[in-house]
């Protein structure tokens, strides 16, 4: 199988599941900066979509190809990614207890971002899709999601653990979770973890996944100096 949508995991995202999020402005596909700061393009000369959408924003990544860049825009840097997928099937042996999140666990996922992984969550990412996470005396403490959706791949997001309870092996057992609940929804999971993040890379193949390719992040501001 090529996975040849996931070329442009966001473009297609907008366009197909979650298109009642999309954002177009001019060339370009945003989410609505509440969900998810990522926006897209397939081929243009024209930056006027990254200029506006900066202008409403702290910062934003364009996923995929390099665009161009208008001069209000300042690029940030170039995270480069792994794109991983993951053919199935998976095992549904776990040692923790798993549950399902929705709006009466969002102050403690909140919390825990706050914690493991400061400024990672907008408002609303979470109901980008489908979240479970692993709670220990009361305390959530490590959490998996779904994030961009397509009509025949989700991906897997939102991966943390609390620093006092890492090491235990929890991240893999939601991985493996959110994983195995996309699979019964007859998808294909797929994520993307950072090249040099070789911790992360191992409990990814550890449970299946496999890299198909690099994507880039490409992360941008606005420049208040520029007038």
């Amino acid at each position: 199988m090529t996975y040849k949508e996931l070329d442009n995991p966001v473009w297609n995202a907008l366009k197909e599941h979650q298109s009642s999020l999309c954002r177009n402005i001019g060339d370009f596909k945003f989410y609505p900066k509440d969900y998810c700061v990522f926006g897209a393009f397939t081929e243009t000369n024209d930056p006027e979509g990254i200029k506006i959408y900066a202008q409403e924003t702290d910062s934003f990544f364009i996923v995929g190809k390099r665009p161009p860049i208008p001069k209000e825009v300042i690029l940030e840097t170039e995270l480069v990614c792994l794109q991983m997928v993951h053919p199935g099937p998976i095992d549904s042996d776990y040692r923790e207890k798993i549950i399902p999140l929705d709006e009466s666990h969002r102050e403690d996922i909140f919390k825990l971002v706050q914690i493991a992984f400061p400024a990672y969550f907008k408002k609303k990412t979470a109901d980008l899709g489908q979240y479970y996470g692993i709670y220990k005396d009361g305390q959530l403490v490590s959490m998996s999601g779904e994030r961009m959706q397509l009509n025949n791949y989700i991906e897997i997001s939102g991966v943390m653990t609390h620093p006092d309870f890492r090491g235990q092996g929890l991240a893999t057992q939601v991985i493996k979770k959110t994983t195995e609940e996309v699979l019964n929804k007859k998808k294909i999971p797929f994520l993307h973890t950072a090249i040099d993040n070789h911790n992360a890379i191992k409990i990814y193949e550890s449970l299946g996944y496999e890299t198909r390719r690099t994507m880039s992040f490409w992360k941008f501001s606005y420049s208040k100096s520029i007038t």
